[in-house]
């Protein structure tokens, strides 16, 4: 067989290309034959291709020893392909359903992820090429790597050396033949997936009840540590179903990210907290449902829910502090009006300034008149507007800043 594939190549009116792909998948024999062919490379018409993927061949890997052979050829020549650009995948999306920011922020440009991906349509799939992919790769490394890279697949971003070594037993060394094999990075101080997509290939494909269990130990290494990352506290109390933890930390995350100007994200915690039906005082409801509200509103979300988030911190302050309920009817107002409510807003007002006029808060009472000077304003009745303004201006004590929430 050797003497014939020699014969194949010397043979012929013009020179032979021979194209030998993915040779990280290399059987003994294909070896044999190629490494037969290289030795006489020098003396044949012939030019030989050989492609694989280097993330996949280890030092251990049987490609190695070809390698070496064929770098003692004076002629060999070797292209690394780099990942492609932003600018490159912009170019393949174009036209497509594909975000293309998005699709090269979870590949980093992986070509094979790449088109996959793009082949599906939907950035937020995981396509199954590259889940039987991934999964090859797992059945190829020991079984505490395995573990270790089950057990990182729950953390979205990369793991500090000290979450590593409390939610992985044998810490860096459990997860040497997983950076080998070209599923994870490490670097000082810190472990990641190579990219997002495998990742959540890994997440997709991981029993529910293992799931959880990885997620809990996370959890109990985020709370145990100071100061309490309360956004990550929140994260993976959700994937661990740890409603306990939600109710105590996603009210202090959401106003951690209130105050960061982070308005997409509080939204997204107070949200978590309330459809976990808390048992609060009603005002204290109120106040998570009010800023809800606000948020939504804020960062310009479906008016109708913002509308009912605050219709339903009006009704939890109903039988309470009138003060309370008077914010709550501002908000309401300010609110239905940009939802495009007129009516709904001048309701809202109206009563607002009925509740607050009998306080005895001047500042909130000063609030809503300035609202009212707003509708007037926006109505196009500027001289009722401007005497409201300055009947507000005039209310004593008047405290600049935000309306107290239930």
């Amino acid at each position: 067989m050797l003497d014939a594939l020699r014969d194949e190549l010397a043979s012929g009116p013009s020179p032979t290309v021979v194209v030998v792909e993915d040779l990280h998948w290399v059987d003994e024999a294909t070896l044999d034959a190629l490494s037969y062919a290289i030795r006489r490379l020098g003396d044949l018409p012939a030019v030989i291709v050989l492609t694989y993927r280097d993330d996949e061949v280890g030092a251990d890997h049987p490609l190695r020893q070809l390698l070496g052979l064929a770098a003692r050829v004076a002629t060999v020549q070797r292209l690394r392909l780099e990942q492609l650009s932003l600018d490159a995948v912009r170019q393949l999306t174009e036209g497509g359903r594909v975000d293309a920011n998005r699709l090269y922020g979870i590949t980093s440009g992986n070509p094979f992820f790449v088109t996959e991906v793009i082949a599906t349509g939907d950035a937020d799939a995981v396509p199954l090429t590259i889940a039987d992919s991934v999964q090859a790769r797992l059945a190829r490394i020991d079984p505490a790597a395995v573990e270790a890279v089950t057990q990182l697949a729950v953390i979205p971003s990369a793991a500090e050396a000290w979450l590593l070594d409390d939610v992985v037993p044998g810490g860096l060394a459990a997860v040497a033949a997983a950076e080998h094999s070209g599923l994870l990075t490490v670097t000082e101080g810190k472990v990641s997936f190579r990219h997002e997509l495998t990742r959540r290939a890994v997440l997709h494909t991981m029993p529910v009840a293992t799931r959880i269990e990885a997620e809990r130990r996370v959890l109990a290494a985020l709370v145990g540590r100071t100061p309490v990352e309360l956004s990550r506290v929140v994260h993976h109390a959700q994937g661990a179903g740890d409603r306990a933890a939600l109710l105590t930390y996603g009210p202090l995350a959401a106003q951690e990210a209130m105050d960061a100007g982070a308005h997409r994200q509080a939204a997204a915690h107070l949200r978590l907290v309330l459809e976990q039906q808390p048992e609060l005082e009603p005002a204290a409801e109120a106040t998570l449902w009010q800023s809800l509200a606000i948020e939504y509103y804020t960062v310009d979300a479906p008016s109708a829910e913002a509308v009912a988030a605050q219709r339903r911190a009006v009704e939890l302050c109903e039988a309470g502090d009138p003060r309370h309920l008077g914010a709550a009817l501002r908000w309401l107002s300010r609110i239905s009006w940009w939802a495009g409510d007129a009516q709904a807003a001048a309701d809202a007002d109206s009563r607002a300034l009925e509740v607050l006029a009998t306080a005895e808060d001047p500042d909130l009472l000063a609030m809503a008149l300035s609202n009212r000077s707003q509708l007037l304003a926006l109505a196009g009745r500027d001289q009722e507007a401007i005497e409201v303004a300055e009947t507000a201006l005039a209310t004593p004590d008047l405290a600049p800043g935000p309306a107290p929430t239930c």
